[in-house]
């Protein structure tokens, strides 16, 4: 005594296909304005850190700085993002990452 399914007539395959394109389509608008926006709220300003601190920062630096040029190329940056637990979805990410951390140079320095 099962009632046969009607799908709504308005409801056709096609109009499911547009519907999902679309959904995918603002899915990766959002997901680009989040990567875009990422970094917008953090400013670098003057700050008391502790010397144990510095020298910290300064020793992990080193650690990652393998060729020891004093930068961190976007090999070593993206090894000690890694060791952190920081991933990234894909190489474009990192690579706007990057340029963000080295404002646009080629190298990260430890300043």
């Amino acid at each position: 005594n099962r009632v046969a399914y009607n799908a709504p007539s308005d409801k056709t395959s096609d109009a499911i296909d547009v519907a999902w394109a679309k959904l995918l389509d603002a899915e990766k608008e959002r997901g680009k304005a989040v990567r875009d926006n990422m970094f917008k709220f953090i400013t670098k300003s003057e700050a008391s850190v502790p010397k144990e601190k510095l020298d910290e920062f300064a020793e992990a630096f080193k650690h990652f700085d393998t060729d020891k040029d004093g930068f961190l190329n976007p090999v070593e940056f993206k090894a000690a993002l890694s060791a952190i637990g920081i991933p990234f979805k894909d190489e474009d990410a990192f690579t706007a990452t990057f340029t963000k951390v080295s404002e646009g140079g080629a190298n990260i320095n430890k300043d």
